[in-house]
């Protein structure tokens, strides 16, 4: 069983879909999301309002600690990326924790129903058989450090 890190999609009325990550050894990776699959690892196409999802609008951060990996989110959009329902300043990275909710676009009135993009961040481990599923990163490079 290898470490692996995953997100799952649980709004939008179209929740079930699932992202698994299993970063290439070394010291790291970037993963993407954003509306422009051509530069992102994990496309989010809105079916509502477009302009909510920005081209890049946020991206994953792996890095290994021990046998699992160290996630973090880093905002990159012009509306806005939560983490249990806190938004994230542009820029700045937060660690990831085993349960976070994490939403892309802005924050809905309270009261209303979740973003399209609302996903639970989960550590899991993975049987290499499985690996089929896996999402791999566009960009090898290990980006520690940066931001």
């Amino acid at each position: 069983m290898l470490p692996c890190f995953q997100l799952l999609r649980i709004g939008g009325g179209r929740g079930g879909d699932l992202y698994t990550f299993h970063p290439p050894t070394g010291a790291g990776c970037t993963y993407r999301l954003g509306r422009r699959a051509d530069l992102c690892d994990v496309a989010l196409r809105p079916q509502q309002e477009p302009g909510l999802i920005s081209g890049v609008h946020a991206e994953l951060h792996a890095e290994r600690r021990g046998d699992d990996w160290r996630v973090s989110l880093e905002d990159h959009s012009s509306q806005g990326t939560l983490v249990n329902n806190v938004r994230l300043p542009r820029g700045h990275r937060l660690e990831l924790s085993d349960g976070d909710l994490l939403t892309f676009g802005p924050e809905e009135p309270p009261g209303s129903s979740p973003s399209e993009f609302y996903f639970m961040f989960q550590q899991v481990r993975v049987k290499p058989q499985d690996f089929a599923a896996i999402t791999t990163p566009r960009s090898r490079e290990a980006r520690a450090g940066a931001g």
